[in-house]
């Protein structure tokens, strides 16, 4: 059963809204998303220093351990408790309902659990997650946060991941997830199967606005699914185009199994050599490349002047500066926009620039650069440290 028709979800969600407390300082499982955009999920539960309200579920407790949940605890009260939900707020809203049987319930599990926490699933949809074949090279599947999605399955970068665990680049979703909020108007550039553009719809609610750019004419038909089984074409547009400095037709070489890496710098020898995979070079790739033409545009002549956006995620295999150059006038207007992007040097190079050129064209635009480390945290850094070490990072920039 889906929480939107769930009494017991319902029924704690109205209570959580009847608090007044904003939504990013209610930390709940991700799937309380469906009823309250914006709260922090259990998975992103470190992004959120102290909540003033929490939503524990009965049946995840193992996977936040009994030490976290003691902690989170502390200073709060039990304000509302049912079969399945015990919500704890700094206030004692409603009387206490220490001495219920719903929270005597809870009480007996807490005390049963292990310390640590258990790799168990979060959500209830990780518990009924399957996967289906329906032909054409496509599965379908369902992930974590409860989304409906398309795979392609001939790839192996992305679609291993989201078919038996439900989820991708957990450590940058997280992340993402934090900073997309209710009414944003973002833009995806390299949006692939849709793993991220599912998580913006999402997130940013029929208020919202998500623009996403795919030049791969597959995953761009593969997305456009994604976010139609999903409900989110009344918020969502998909552009089949590459995104870069000038309107333009353009090669785009599109690897046959690592699809993610397809870009308008791909090579033959490149896909045949070695790949980037979660900062390591892997230098047998054993891919193989096609070339199709592509329609490019920059985003300064695709959005209309005075447009708003708040938040750009660009994925492009090295045509990150282009994507920025083409971006100048938009970059201007939205003071506050914040932008997600690889920082690979050996990318930059391919693409005709260089770690050190792309990093002062950023700081010249006004951004500081945050690294985003595998446990979800921000780390403001130089040049020195984005080019030493591992040979791609994720960042995160912030005027």
């Amino acid at each position: 059963m889906s929480v939107l028709a769930d009494r017991y979800w319902i029924e704690a969600a109205k209570f959580v809204r009847s608090c007044g407390c904003a939504a990013d300082r209610v930390v709940a499982p991700g799937q309380f998303k469906s009823l309250m955009p914006g709260i922090v999920a259990y998975e992103q539960r470190h992004l959120c220093a102290a909540s003033e309200v929490l939503v524990l579920h009965k049946g995840m407790l193992e996977k936040l351990g009994r030490t976290w949940i003691e902690q989170a605890t502390a200073g709060l009260h039990p304000t509302f408790a049912n079969e399945v939900f015990v919500v704890f707020t700094k206030s004692d809203l409603r009387g206490s309902v220490a001495t219920s049987d719903h929270f005597a319930a809870y009480i007996e599990t807490l005390e049963s659990l292990n310390p640590e926490p258990q790799n168990v699933p979060t959500t209830t949809a990780a518990n009924n997650r399957i996967a289906v074949y329906v032909g054409d090279n496509l599965a379908l599947t369902r992930t974590i946060y409860g989304h409906k999605i398309y795979v392609d399955t001939r790839d192996l970068g992305l679609a291993p991941h989201v078919l038996l665990d439900g989820c991708w680049e957990q450590w940058i979703t997280n992340v993402f997830l934090s900073v997309v909020q209710p009414g944003m108007r973002v833009v995806e550039i390299g949006a692939n199967m849709g793993w991220y553009s599912l998580l913006a719809a999402a997130n940013i609610g029929p208020a919202g606005k998500l623009v996403s750019f795919e030049a791969n004419p597959r995953m761009a038909e593969i997305l456009t699914r994604n976010l139609s089984i999903n409900g989110f074409l009344d918020r969502a547009e998909v552009v089949d185009k590459a995104v870069f400095s000038a309107n333009r037709r353009l090669e785009f070489g599109i690897y046959e199994k690592h699809m993610g890496g397809s870009s308008l710098f791909a090579t033959k020898s490149q896909a045949a050599s070695e790949h980037s995979h979660y900062g390591v070079f892997d230098p047998q790739f054993n891919d193989t490349m096609r070339t199709i033409e592509v329609e490019a545009i920059c985003l300064d002549s695709y959005f209309a002047e005075g447009g708003k956006i708040d938040f750009i995620k660009i994925d492009a295999e090295g045509a990150e500066p282009h994507v920025l150059a083409g971006a100048g006038r938009l970059l201007s207007e939205n003071k506050d926009v914040q932008i997600m992007l690889e920082f690979a040097p050996r990318s930059l190079q391919r693409g005709g620039s260089s770690a050190e050129e792309f990093y002062g064209s950023i700081r010249a635009l006004g951004f500081r650069v945050f690294r985003i480390e595998h446990d979800s945290s921000l780390v403001e850094s130089e040049l020195s440290e984005l080019v030493d070490g591992p040979p791609h990072h994720d960042v995160l920039l912030r005027r």
